[in-house]
Order: structure tokens, then sequence, then C-alpha cells
């Protein structure tokens, strides 16, 4: 039994029933995280990426307008491997390559230029595989190290996420 875990699930849980009966302005505000994976180690290829972004909850809601309007209205994440083959929504854009490149291109100055704090985890195959049974035991596989490395970046950037 994960008894850490026990501890900081309660210590959460008195943390925001704390925070119900604070005034408006001083309550902490509310930070998201947005955190996805590439792909599982079996799945072909020899690198886990985990990666995403941290912002408050604010931030992402005006990031999530201006994602929505380039989109052209549609909501929500793309991916990327339908983007790169040209194909299910992206389909349409075959034989407008060059337009294509400058759309996917506006959408990552979106990324780069919205105030969220932008994270990720690199592991190869081969270094998880090395580490010792312990430590792989510990971090459970790649994914969950990757968003435990993540999410300590979440902890580590509280205050320039803040400001």
């Amino acid at each position: 039994m994960d008894t850490g875990h026990d501890a900081r699930v309660d210590l959460f849980a008195r943390a925001i029933r704390h925070m119900a009966y604070m005034p408006e302005p001083e309550r902490p505000q509310l930070i998201v995280a947005y955190l996805d994976e590439s792909k599982k180690l079996n799945d072909a290829g020899n690198n886990v990426v985990f990666a995403g972004g941290v912002a408050r909850a604010q931030d992402w809601d005006a990031f999530n307008r201006e994602w929505s309007a380039a989109l052209s209205g549609k909501s929500g994440p793309i991916k990327m491997s339908h983007a790169l083959a040209m194909n299910e929504e992206f389909y349409n854009w075959r034989g407008r390559e060059d337009e294509f490149h400058e759309f996917l291109f506006g959408l990552a100055v979106l990324i780069h230029e919205a105030p969220i704090v932008k994270v990720a985890s690199i592991m190869l195959a081969g270094d998880f595989e090395s580490l010792p049974a312990s430590q792989q035991g510990r971090l459970k596989d790649p994914q969950y190290c990757g968003f435990e490395t993540c999410a300590s970046v979440d902890t580590q950037n509280r205050t320039s996420v803040d400001t």
C-alpha cells in the first residue's frame, strides 16, 4: 500500500477545503496541466515523449479560443500523425503542401507565444530498460516516469505560471 500517495491525497483534500473558506482575492489560482504521451515503448519506436503545458485556467481559456479560431472553429487537440500523413481531417490539404506547412507553423507560433509553461520528458527505451529492477518498479513505466517529471515542473515553476 502506497501510504505516501494516501498522505498526498489527504493533504490535497485538506488544502481544497481550506481554500473554500478563503476570501476570493486571497484564493490561489487554479493551475491546469494538459499532458499526453507520444507512444508506448512496445508500440514500435525507441522512445516515449511525454509533453504538454501548465497554465492558469484563464490562460487556457484564452488559448483555447485562439486555437479554435486557428482551426476554423474545431476545438481540441490535433493528431500529428494525421497531419504528417495528410489524412483524416487533413486530407483536404493535399496538393497545398506549402499552405499546409504555413498553417502548422502558425499553430506552433500560437503555442510558443501562449503564456503556458511547456513541459516535456523524453525517455529512450534503452534508458528505462537499463535501470535496475528496483528503479523500474518505482517508476512503473516510461509513461508514468514522464508524467512525474512533467508534474514536478508544475511545482517548480508555479510562481512563473502565476506571473
